[in-house]
């Protein structure tokens, strides 16, 4: 039995993967954020466009049905999710929280 499994995969060679400190807070700097990365939303129409099954125009109509803009991923030793994010379209950029990192280095 799978744990996991990949539904879809896009290149990342010109994708920009930048950390972002945690909200902490407290003497026990408990993190209070929920933490989700931000992603260009780009991205994350490409993974949609990647992950469907069926053949769709993705050219306007239906689209709303496939493009979501939120995507679970797991990438190097990072896990959790990405929202997408006006203020980071266009520019091919991930944003995420060191909490979302579970294992390995910083560097990918």
């Amino acid at each position: 039995q799978l744990f996991s499994s990949v539904i879809a995969s896009i290149d990342t060679d010109s994708i920009q993967i930048t950390r972002t400190n945690d909200f902490r807070t407290g003497k026990l700097a408990v993190i209070r954020d929920d933490g989700a990365g931000e992603a260009d939303p780009d991205i994350l129409t490409a993974l949609a466009k990647a992950s469907t099954t069926l053949k769709e125009d993705f050219s306007d109509v239906g689209l709303c049905r496939s493009v979501t803009q939120s995507a679970q991923i797991r990438c190097a030793g990072l896990k959790g999710m990405l929202l997408g994010s006006p203020r980071l379209q266009g520019t091919r950029k991930v944003v995420v929280p060191e909490s979302m990192k579970k294992f390995g280095s910083w560097t990918f």
